[in-house]
């Protein structure tokens, strides 16, 4: 058997590291952006007592973060959001809440979104998106409600092809008293 040659070795050695490398990013683009931990916070609301049958403008702080320690890639937030509105006690059974999807109040006239790979929103580790909700409501029964923020990315995802984060997160909850 012949023996190779220095300049054939690193000839062969070139080829493999031109064909790995980009193979390797490739990869990495694509697998990454999946894993990590989301966390989603209601970090204000206002007013917390309301008189019953009044319009009030309701305005709510939600805040979704990056708790992991990579780069992730999320479905378009706060869209894939719903606002749930638990009753006071005994006029509603707490598994049913009435239930606010945020894509239900922008214009939705043509369906439901079709989400692409341009739409996803990248948040780097310790990163987060606020999202301020105001909206006129009329409470009619009086009582201590509970208020929790449901984000789920898995909903609309036919338009996306390289992975991202899937899954759902439930904030913490928080009361409001209607009078």
């Amino acid at each position: 058997m012949k023996k190779m040659g220095i300049k054939r070795k690193i000839g062969i050695i070139m080829i493999i590291m031109v064909i790995i490398i980009p193979i390797l990013f490739i990869s990495y683009y694509y697998l990454s952006g999946s894993q990590g931990k989301l966390q989603l916070d209601i970090t204000n609301i206002s007013p917390t007592a309301i008189n019953n049958n009044t319009s009030i403008e309701m305005n709510i702080e939600f805040e979704l973060k990056n708790i992991g320690d990579t780069w992730i890639r999320i479905a378009p937030f706060p869209s894939e959001l719903d606002i749930w509105f638990f009753f006071p006690n005994g006029s509603g059974p707490e598994s049913l809440p009435c239930t606010i999807q945020i894509s239900q109040l922008c214009d939705n006239s043509a369906g439901a979104p079709v989400y692409h790979n341009s739409d996803l929103i990248y948040l780097a580790p310790d990163a987060k998106i606020t999202f301020h909700y105001k909206q006129i409501h009329v409470f009619t029964i009086t009582g201590t409600y509970k208020l929790v923020g449901h984000y789920d990315s898995e909903d609309y995802a036919d338009g996306i092809t390289i992975p991202f984060w899937e899954g759902d997160v439930e904030s913490n909850e928080v009361f409001f008293k209607v009078k």
